[in-house]
């Protein structure tokens, strides 16, 4: 990416900024849902962050609800395994059950706050959670809701996840407006309602839940629900995106790669295009290889050439790896028509015999060891990648 694109994309962050915070209202206070940067891990002391859409700053407790550190909750993970390990040995070379051992990882299985035993399966954890739902607390009732529309440790009953959801939502959680939201959009459980689900999205952006500004600028992009305007879909997308949500980050690429709403800008396209697909989006992933061929073609009018079509392979090849139709198709369309010359002297293979492949990027062909190292002097060398 040039600098001229980063001062730009910095320019339309700084943009949203000032649009965002012109006449703020007071902040809400969402510590109740998310914690505070001001806690304390109760097992190791140490400060957590807020809990974020990903949920890796921290875990739950769902016996009391007490909230303690991701870290901890990886090494309370791996010594309950280890434990384990040892008393199956014990028990394997001696025939007898070791009492200390039995009791040592026993103790691992008891929550270290309220000393409760830990849920053992997903019907225990939904029973603990629904006992901390019954009483009002959001995120069990969002939970719940969560166990409901997907069947976990309980029967799916869609009408009973929207009712969970609803709860949480009235309650004042981002998470759960949006989730209602998205309820009501697909009618999912409940008579589809798009002013309602707009009523939702709103609430929940206006805290700043990403997924849900996401949600709406997709209203606003196809005026859906609400007015037309590409500008506040532009703006939701850009506090989404800033937020690390990928979904928003593929729709920004999507706007400036099709000029839906902004200016064309295909390094803008590339730009958040990458940003997505380096979180796994499959979607994304397939657009920077078509982004980086459009540039490619429009530069040279040749992408078996250049040194573009290593770097867009990769990116095809990962996609497809995850299933991505379209994906698999370009892989194998490139891998056919680079597998038919040499990269560098153009020879096409009938002339040359078999071509030898490069064995970093796999790609781009070669009729002899001189074509080979001449076309890596000559710009592979930067573009070459696994």
């Amino acid at each position: 990416m040039s600098d001229a694109t980063a001062r730009d994309i910095e320019g339309l962050s700084s943009e949203v900024s000032k649009m965002t915070t012109a006449g703020d209202k007071k902040p809400v206070d969402l510590t109740a849902f998310f914690g505070s940067s001001d806690d304390e891990c109760p097992i190791c002391l140490e400060k957590m962050d807020p809990i974020t859409s990903g949920e890796k700053e921290r875990r739950r407790f769902v016996c009391c609800g007490n909230f303690y550190c991701g870290n901890c909750a990886v090494r309370i993970t791996e010594k309950a395994g280890e434990e384990l390990a040892k008393l199956k040995q014990a028990i394997q070379q001696t025939g007898q059950v070791d009492q200390a051992k039995v009791k040592q990882f026993e103790s691992l299985c008891n929550c270290c706050m309220c000393r409760a035993p830990l849920a053992g399966d997903p019907k225990d954890t939904f029973a603990q959670t629904m006992n901390h739902a019954k009483k009002n607390a959001a995120w069990a009732q969002l939970s719940i809701g969560h166990r409901y529309m997907d069947g976990i440790g309980v029967e799916t009953n869609l009408v009973e996840a929207v009712r969970w959801f609803k709860l949480a939502a009235e309650q004042g959680h981002p998470w759960a407006m949006a989730k209602y939201g998205l309820c009501l959009f697909n009618g999912t459980g409940i008579g589809q309602s798009l002013p309602n689900a707009v009523v939702w999205y709103k609430r929940s952006a206006d805290l700043g839940f990403a997924v849900a500004q996401t949600y709406l600028g997709s209203l606003y992009m196809l005026g859906q629900g609400v007015r037309k305007d590409p500008k506040e879909a532009l703006r939701l997308f850009l506090l989404a995106a800033n937020q690390g949500c990928s979904e928003a980050q593929n729709a920004l690429g999507f706007c400036f790669a099709s000029g839906d709403g902004v200016a064309q800008d295909l390094e803008h396209a590339l730009h958040w295009y990458t940003k997505a697909a380096e979180q796994g989006d499959a979607d994304a992933m397939w657009s920077v290889g078509k982004i980086l061929l459009q540039h490619a073609c429009a530069k040279n009018g040749d992408v078996t050439v250049i040194g573009t079509l290593p770097r867009a392979m990769k990116w095809f090849r990962k996609a497809a790896s995850l299933g991505h139709a379209n994906a698999i198709k370009s892989a194998a369309k490139y891998e056919r028509e680079s597998s038919m010359r040499c990269a560098n002297c153009l020879k096409p293979k009938s002339e040359n015999g078999s071509l030898s492949k490069c064995k970093k990027c796999k790609v781009m062909r070669y009729c002899s060891k001189d074509c080979q190292v001449a076309h890596w002097r000559a710009g592979h060398k930067q573009e070459c990648c696994e």
